[in-house]
């Protein structure tokens, strides 16, 4: 038997998506600081249990996220052209993404 069907992914921006993701930076004395807010927008009952933020060598673990909760992560000093893991779990769902630094 064979079946053919057809999945559609919506693409949404890093605000809209389920793991939400925004940063802003900000230069002062020639050092740059970066901060990284992460939001839980998945469904209800899900909630992430475990949330890293890392930058070049530095890791930082945030709270755990229910649906509609947020936690922010903040680096300096940051080179611009370093890049941010997110990394996000729960017992259903784990997610990785890697954004570079917005200066």
């Amino acid at each position: 038997m064979v079946s053919d069907r057809t999945i559609e992914i919506p693409i949404t921006d890093d605000e809209e998506a389920p793991l939400s993701i925004s940063q802003t930076t900000a230069t002062t004395e020639n050092e740059t600081t970066a901060t990284i807010t992460v939001e839980n927008q998945f469904t209800v009952g899900t909630t992430l249990e475990q949330v890293t933020v890392s930058l070049d060598d530095e890791e930082t673990q945030l709270e755990p996220l229910a649906p509609g909760e947020r936690d922010t992560a903040t680096f300096e000093p940051v080179d611009c052209d370093s890049e941010i893991v997110i990394k996000a779990s729960s017992p259903t769902t784990s997610i990785s993404l890697t954004r570079p630094v917005e200066c």
